[in-house]
């Protein structure tokens, strides 16, 4: 016990060598839950939208689309993926549209573990106070891609000059 704070120690198995206040425990279990939320929402934006695109250009265009939806189900990619069911007439015009949005692909990414956080940290060589924490590699990488997807979205609905 120290004085003043109160320190959790885990067993040896659960984080060897290792204490933790249980504010830093605390925040990392709310880390956890929040980061589940986000997977769910976007989850659940995915599944919306191939709904809608499934009801007006069929099956066939839904699965030809699904893996860039996964991308597209930030908050920006949401509103634009709509407003182009909306507008456009036939498939390949929503396909087309749709398609050149991911600016995201060609920037530089690294994952790295931090031990600080005790999670990886997914980060952007062209948008540097961009990061992304995650459980594992995959899941840093996946976030700070649609992260930055998002921001490049937004610097482009503002008129802002996107990273090249």
């Amino acid at each position: 016990m120290v004085k003043g704070s109160m320190i959790w120690r885990y067993p040896p198995r659960t984080m060897p060598g290792r204490d933790k206040t249980m504010a830093e425990v605390v925040d990392k279990f709310q880390r956890g839950l929040d980061e589940l939320f986000d997977q769910g929402v976007r989850q659940g934006r995915a599944q919306v939208l191939n709904r809608m695109i499934e009801r007006k250009f069929g099956e066939e265009t839904t699965g030809r689309m699904s893996e860039r939806l996964d991308e597209l189900s930030g908050l920006f990619g949401v509103d634009k993926v709509a407003d182009a069911l909306i507008e456009c007439g036939n498939v390949e015009e929503f396909i087309e549209q749709v398609g050149g949005w991911s600016e995201s692909s060609h920037y530089t990414y690294r994952v790295t573990w931090s031990e600080e956080d005790g999670e990886h940290l997914g980060r952007c060589a062209e948008f540097p106070s961009l990061n992304w924490l995650a459980r594992s590699p995959e899941e840093a990488l996946s976030g700070i891609r649609r992260l930055v997807g998002d921001c490049v979205a937004d610097m482009r609905i503002k008129g802002e000059p996107v990273p090249q």
